[in-house]
C-alpha cells in the first residue's frame, strides 16, 4: 500500500452546558478494520444528542458505539463487497432498532434519547455515508478544495432538526454511496457548522480544514494521541468558544500521502 488511514476525533462540552450543569451530549466513535492490509476499511460515527432530551447523552454514545460494533462484527464474518443502499439502510435500521430497544429496557420513550447521527464506511474503492439531523460531512478534493457531501438538515421549524429516534427516521435519511475511495473526509456536529460552512454559497469554509488536514497527513497511520489532544484543546479554546457555546464534535481522517 502507498498510504493508510490516519484519523482523530474530539467531542467537547459547550460553555452553555457547563454553566447549566448539563453533560456533553455529543459523541463519536471510529475504527480502522483490517489495518496493514489492502482491504483497510475506515468506520466512523458522530452524533449530537438533542438538548431537550433528558437522556440524549446516552443516546448519542449508544448509536455511535452500535454502528461501529455492528460493522466490525459483520465484516469479521464475511468480506466486504460493494457497498449497497440496501446494506447501508440495514445498518441504519439496526442502529435505530437498538436505540429503541435500549429505551424500552429502561422504561423510557425513544424521544428521551433523541440524537442526530452521521455514519461513514470507506475503503479504497467506495465511500458510503449516512446522515440524519444537523451537522455535515465533507470530503477533500484533489485540488485541495472541499465538497460538502451531506448538508445539515432542518426540521419543520427553523431551529429544529431530525433525529434517528423518530419513528419515520428512515424517510429522512440522507444516504450516499460514492463509487470512489476518498482520501480525506470530515464529519462534525452543529456546534461548529457555522464556523465551517458558508451558508449563502452552500459551500465549505476551506481555511478551517486545510491546516488540520495538512498536519494530519504528516502523522503515522493510526490515531495519533498527541494530535487528538490538540484537537480537543482547539475546540475548547477561547477562539472557538467566543463563537459557539454548544457542544461540538469534529472527526477528521486522511490517507493522503
Amino acid at each position: 500500500m502507498d498510504y493508510r488511514w490516519r484519523h482523530i476525533a474530539a467531542s467537547v462540552i459547550g460553555s452553555s452546558h457547563l454553566t447549566d450543569g448539563i453533560p456533553c451530549q455529543d459523541a463519536n466513535a471510529a475504527q480502522v478494520l483490517f489495518p496493514d492490509t489492502d482491504d483497510e476499511i475506515l468506520v466512523a460515527a458522530v452524533a449530537d444528542g438533542a438538548g431537550t432530551a433528558e437522556k440524549s447523552a446516552e443516546g448519542s454514545a449508544l448509536v455511535c458505539r452500535v454502528f461501529q460494533k455492528t460493522v466490525a462484527r459483520t465484516l469479521s464474518t464475511q468480506p466486504i463487497g460493494p457497498l449497497t443502499e440496501a446494506y447501508m439502510r440495514g445498518l441504519f435500521a439496526d442502529t435505530a432498532r437498538q436505540l429503541f430497544e435500549y429505551a424500552k429496557e429502561n422504561g423510557r420513550a425513544p424521544r428521551d434519547y433523541a440524537t442526530t447521527f452521521l455514519g461513514l464506511i470507506a475503503d479504497r474503492h467506495q465511500t458510503a455515508i449516512m446522515h440524519i439531523g444537523d451537522g455535515a460531512i465533507i470530503r477533500g478534493m484533489a485540488d485541495e478544495t472541499y465538497e460538502c457531501v451531506s448538508w445539515p438538515q432542518n426540521g419543520e421549524y427553523i431551529n429544529s432538526t431530525n433525529f434517528i429516534s423518530e419513528q419515520n427516521a428512515d424517510e429522512k435519511l440522507d444516504l450516499k454511496i460514492l463509487d470512489t475511495g476518498v482520501e480525506e473526509i470530515a464529519m462534525f456536529t452543529d456546534g461548529i457548522q457555522m464556523l465551517t460552512l458558508q451558508y449563502a454559497a452552500k459551500a465549505v469554509h476551506a481555511p478551517f480544514f486545510r491546516p488540520m488536514f495538512v498536519q494530519l497527513r504528516q502523522e503515522p497511520p493510526g490515531e495519533p494521541e498527541q494530535l487528538k489532544s490538540a484537537l480537543s484543546a482547539f475546540l475548547a479554546s477561547p477562539r472557538i468558544l467566543e463563537r459557539t457555546d454548544d457542544d461540538k464534535t469534529l472527526f477528521l481522517a486522511s490517507r493522503k500521502a
